[in-house]
Order: C-alpha cells, then sequence, then structure tokens
C-alpha cells in the first residue's frame, strides 16, 4: 500500500497470487521428495 500510494498505483488483489505455507515441504529439493510427499506439494500447488 505504502508503495502503491508513493507510485500513484492503484491495488489490485488477485486470489491466485498467495503465499503457500508448504509445513514439512519448504526448503527441500523437490527431488528429495518421497512419492507421498510429491503428491502433497501438488495437492497444495494445485488447490485440490
Amino acid at each position: 500500500e505504502i508503495i502503491a500510494q508513493a507510485c500513484g498505483c492503484d491495488i489490485i488483489f488477485d486470489s491466485r497470487l498467495r503465499e503457500l505455507n508448504m509445513g514439512v515441504l519448504e526448503k527441500r529439493h523437490i527431488d528429495s521428495l518421497t512419492e507421498e510427499e510429491e503428491n502433497w506439494r501438488r495437492q497444495l500447488v494445485n488447490g485440490t
């Protein structure tokens, strides 16, 4: 809001742009995930 005000820009909220809490998957390389963990990751990312 501060930046938008300084620039004279409108703020546009878009629910597709959100931060995800990946829990136990945080800071892990995708290659190191088990099949089950990869399924969890996919569900979180896809919103299913």
